[in-house]
């Protein structure tokens, strides 16, 4: 039956309309989206007076549309039965007829009924052969039946009354490509970015034309140029990282590769949104949500989504991508009264109840989601996600036993679950069970696991070999995790202390400026590097350190106390200042009353020589320390009070 993916009743869960492609408008989605209301409901269309006295007209085939939504089947009788009527009436001259003829067409596209599409279009252009809509979206509907070479032949038509028109000739460039006419493509493509530089589909046909042509290099930098323009279309990672692959850089094929979608690159298309706009399903108005969502259009997205509940509020496929599109967008009270709608339809209600405790849990309700998550796991308890979503919230709320028995359930179903065994080894670890969680680290180890997995149990072994002591060890499965995934921050600080406490400290401080460059914010890692490197002996780049976190993080009194401390009684005399380190260390003193900034203020004393001063102070705080039994603080005051005593400076080291 014509086009009877696009007209299903709810019932059967429309799949996605094979007439609608993923090269949508970029600045049309907005029009996507924008749906007329019908011009007639059914109670008007119920007692027409004439309708029976209409003949059909017969050059358009009348598709089938029994099986149609209501807001669908109304629309659809209404305009043929005025189209018939215009026809019929003998009156309209042709620029008329045609108008109707095509905008029929546009109608019947956009419910994917391309018999009758095809056969309105090409009425339209007997009446008016000249008119560039009706050739480009005939052009457009035989591309998506495949039809390559009558598109080509119909689009080159198109292109010859608009030869500037973008669609036209990225679409025309397109099918060229996939008939093997690569100049030709190339030619389409460059006409388009000297029209717009911008246009990211040309930049990525161009990266097909070099991929094809064998000179990667050129194809890389093609796709890359189109990912700063479109960093949303997933699928130009797929491309740049086969590119990158066949250039022999597996490195940054994995970058990409690990970052492919099914996102492609949209493009400006008027006339195609023009068609998309005249469709009122709620299949129809459903996916081009999702296409708008795809693209990163939340706005456009979420209008469609409400009008495909709107059209059909029965239709649990609808209602569930609008309760998501409204999780996404952070409207958690709307999404989670959509979810409470969803579960009252669906039929199969625990992915209702596991997204409804996903839209809880994101808003804090959490013992409310556990119980949406167990109710999820109870419906469906082979279902792994929905496990291992309930293992999480209890590691959340703090209920190990529970949710370490969920990871074991886990990996009773699939043994080979690389994620349970990680998170199991985890809270095994927690709980200083650390023989089990080993075990269960050196199964993701082994295992083909993601690089995230794969680098998180290499950590996970290294803070237990450090923690036993077993340092080369230890050193050995933190730099794996990091050769894995070198980003990992918290790793690479962990192996930075671990090389700083085993005396390693020109190591160490080369870790800490890693973690440093990558969060430059890191007041541990620039206080841990500042260490190092006087511990290296290497006083004047520790100081240009503390300086740098200092300008970088003015507010903070750990790095100010430090750089203030090396100022006042560094070993070497060109680190040295004694009037800033006061007027630092007087400042933190006033904002804190701490021991520490105190002792401070003493030492920049006696760098200035004035012991008197700094005699009294350092006496002051002694006192507090015995008071509060401060005993590391008390012997340190007690050293260096009996410096002061005896006119001597402070010294670090």
């Amino acid at each position: 039956m014509i086009g009877r993916r696009a007209v299903r009743t709810p019932a059967k869960r429309s799949p996605a309309i094979a007439g609608i492609a993923a090269l949508a408008a970029l600045s049309a989605l907005a029009a996507m989206v924008t749906i007329a209301a019908p011009a007639a409901t059914a109670t008007n269309l119920a007692s027409p007076p004439v309708v029976a006295q209409i003949p059909k007209d017969a050059s358009v085939p009348y598709p089938d549309f029994v099986e149609a939504e209501p807001m669908v089947r109304d629309q659809l009788l209404l305009a043929r039965r005025e189209h018939d009527a215009l026809v019929a009436s003998g009156s309209a001259g042709p620029a008329a007829l045609a108008m109707s003829y095509g905008r029929l067409g546009e109608l019947y596209h956009g419910y994917d009924l391309s018999e009758a599409a095809e056969a309105a279009y090409r009425r339209a252009l007997e009446l008016a052969p000249a008119d560039f809509q009706w050739l480009y979206l005939l052009g457009f509907l035989e591309q998506t039946e495949g039809r390559r070479e009558e598109s080509v032949e119909t689009l080159e038509s198109a292109l010859a009354i608009e030869p500037e028109d973008s669609a036209a000739l990225l679409r025309l460039g397109d099918q060229e490509l996939e008939l093997g006419r690569i100049d030709s493509a190339e030619r389409r493509y460059r006409r388009v970015l000297e029209l717009d530089p911008t246009a990211a589909a040309a930049l990525q046909g161009l990266g097909r034309v070099e991929t094809d042509r064998g000179r990667h290099e050129a194809a890389i930098s093609a796709f890359e140029q189109a990912l700063t323009i479109a960093p949303y279309a997933s699928r130009l990672h797929f491309l740049a990282g086969m590119a990158y692959r066949r250039a022999g850089n597996l490195e940054r094929a994995r970058v990409h590769l690990g970052q492919q979608g099914p996102t492609e690159v949209v493009f400006e298309d008027p006339l195609a949104a023009r068609m998309r706009s005249r469709a009122t399903g709620s299949a129809v108005t459903q996916h081009r949500g999702f296409l708008a969502q795809s693209a990163g259009y939340s706005d456009a997205a979420l209008e469609a989504y409400r009008h495909a509940v709107a059209a059909d509020p029965g239709n649990p496929e609808a209602r569930r991508s609008l309760a998501g599109a409204l999780q996404q967008r952070g409207e958690i009270d709307e999404a989670i009264e959509e979810f409470r709608n969803l579960l009252r339809i669906d039929s199969n209600p625990a992915a209702a109840h596991f997204m409804l405790g996903g839209a809880l849990q994101q808003k804090g309700s959490l013992g409310e989601a556990l119980g949406h998550f167990k109710t999820a796991v109870e419906l469906e308890p082979d279902y792994r996600m929905f496990r291992f979503r309930l293992a999480e919230a209890l590691v959340q709320g703090g209920d190990a036993e529970a949710a370490e028995e969920q990871f074991e359930n886990l990996i009773e179903l699939d043994a080979r679950d690389i994620a349970a065994h990680l998170r199991l080894g985890e809270l095994l670890a927690r709980a200083e069970r650390e023989a089990e969680a080993l075990e269960h680290f050196e199964i993701v180890t082994r295992a083909d696991a993601g690089r995230s997995l794969y680098a998180a149990a290499y950590e996970g072994k290294g803070r237990i070999l450090a923690a036993r002591g077993d340092t080369t060890a230890a050193v050995a499965a933190y730099s794996a995790a990091l050769e894995v995934d070198p980003a990992r921050v918290d790793t690479r600080f962990a192996l930075a202390n671990l090389r700083g406490r085993e005396g390693e400290f020109s190591a160490a401080a080369e870790d800490y400026r890693l973690v440093i460059e990558q969060v430059s914010q890191h007041v541990p890692a620039r206080l841990g590097e500042a260490t190092a490197l006087l511990l290296a002996g290497r006083e004047a780049e520790a100081l240009a350190r503390l300086e740098e976190g200092w300008r970088e993080l003015p507010t903070n009194p750990a790095l100010a106390g430090a750089l203030a401390r090396l100022l006042a009684a560094g070993s070497e005399t060109e680190s040295r200042d004694g009037v800033r380190a006061l007027e630092i260390a007087l400042e933190l003193y006033k904002n804190s009353g701490s021991l520490e900034h105190g002792e401070t203020v003493a030492m920049a004393l006696a760098e200035l020589e004035r012991f008197e001063e700094a005699i009294d102070w350092q006496s002051n705080l002694l006192a507090e320390a015995e008071r509060q039994q401060n005993s590391p603080l008390i012997g340190r005051l007690r050293h260096n009070l009996d410096r002061y005593l005896r006119s001597e400076p402070a010294r670090l080291h």
